[in-house]
């Protein structure tokens, strides 16, 4: 009724600081997200060797990408892609140290770089890839940060989001539940194929295909609108 998020008005901060402040429960949502990283990291890996092994990216930068999971994933099958990983200083400097790129084989491949995705992010990707990312931000803020990585790609290049694509009707399915969650902890939200093309308007892109996985993601892409 006020437009007020449920989550800062019964903790008195928003849900991100709620975490920092409260290690125990961090915990817990790291754990959740790794269980459902487990299941969705292979899929989309799995899409992205199969659509775009052949399509000139030489380099993915993974924007917000925490400890580098689904990078790493993407790069061990895919052997001659070079990546970087992109998150905030603190989180990056722990993903240093992260058995997930760390290893001799994936870490001659992946740079890591640091920054604000508010501000901007790394120069010169071939591939842009956001999982989860979106659907933590209002329409504004997604505009922004879409605007910063078609800055920042070759001039070819692709945005990948990984995110629940709400399909037509009334059916069930993941996207929904965790939009509601969206509604009550952020200032967020899941999208349709529609929302997703408005979006890429704003910020200067095209969408072009929406990408299947044997997930509950779906890799939406867009590309430079001209």
């Amino acid at each position: 009724q006020t437009g007020e998020l449920p989550f800062d008005r019964i903790f008195g901060k928003p849900f991100y600081n709620y975490l920092e402040d409260h290690p125990d429960d961090l915990k817990v949502f790291g754990e959740a997200m790794s269980s459902l990283s487990g299941i969705e990291n292979p899929a989309i890996a799995a899409a992205f060797k199969k659509t775009y092994k052949s399509a000139g990216i030489r380099t993915l930068v993974d924007v917000a990408g925490g400890h580098g999971s689904l990078l790493a994933t993407i790069l061990a099958q895919n052997r001659s892609l070079k990546g970087v990983l992109f998150d905030l200083p603190a989180v990056i400097a722990r993903a240093r140290n992260d058995r997930h790129v760390t290893t001799q084989r994936l870490a001659r491949r992946c740079a890591f770089e640091s920054g604000d995705f508010f501000e901007s992010v790394p120069d010169g990707g071939d591939a842009y890839i956001l999982k989860y990312i979106l659907h933590n931000w209002d329409d504004e803020n997604c505009v922004r940060i879409l605007t910063n990585c078609r800055r920042a790609m070759n001039e070819k290049g692709r945005i990948l989001v990984a995110d629940p694509l709400i399909a037509p009707g009334n059916h069930r399915e993941w996207g929904k539940l965790l939009d509601i969650q969206m509604m009550v902890a952020v200032r967020g939200k899941e999208r349709t194929k529609k929302e997703f093309a408005e979006l890429f308007g704003r910020a200067g892109l095209r969408l072009v295909r929406v990408v299947p996985t044997d997930s509950a993601l779906s890799i939406v892409e867009g590309v430079r609108a001209s």
